[in-house]
């Protein structure tokens, strides 16, 4: 997938995360964790730059075997990273529910289906280049 289209993907599937991010916080009246939500959003936007770029270089490399490997090297790491931004969260704010990881999950997959979206066209370009 080229850089421009990756690019205005991101923007579309980050205004549905606000959307959605705000949706979620004035209907459910979560005002508390605005903060937090918007940091997912912003984490995971920051995942999908990493992710785009290793997927990008793993979709050119003549190792059959790289761009598998970057598929579970990027499952791994956004949920490791995932479970120690929440923890984080919770040990260092308190909240007085757990309502707190709504919108974290929403934004987890809203941006799951992101990309899972441009890694299959990297996967495409890949097996194009094999064949």
């Amino acid at each position: 997938m080229p850089s421009k289209i990756f690019i205005i993907k991101l923007l579309v599937y980050a205004t549905i995360a606000l959307v959605v991010h705000f949706s979620i916080i004035y209907l459910l009246e979560l005002n508390q964790y605005s903060t937090f939500s918007l940091i997912s959003v912003v984490f995971f936007i920051v995942l999908s730059i990493l992710f785009y770029i290793w997927g990008d270089i793993a979709s050119r490399s003549r190792n059959i075997y790289l761009f598998s490997n970057i598929i579970i090297i990027t499952l791994i790491t956004k949920m490791i990273l995932s479970a120690v931004l929440v923890m984080g969260y919770y040990y260092k704010e308190q909240p007085p529910t757990n309502f707190f990881i709504l919108p974290f999950f929403a934004h987890y997959t809203i941006f799951t289906l992101f990309i899972l979206d441009f890694m299959t066209k990297q996967a495409k370009h890949k097996i194009d280049q094999a064949n």
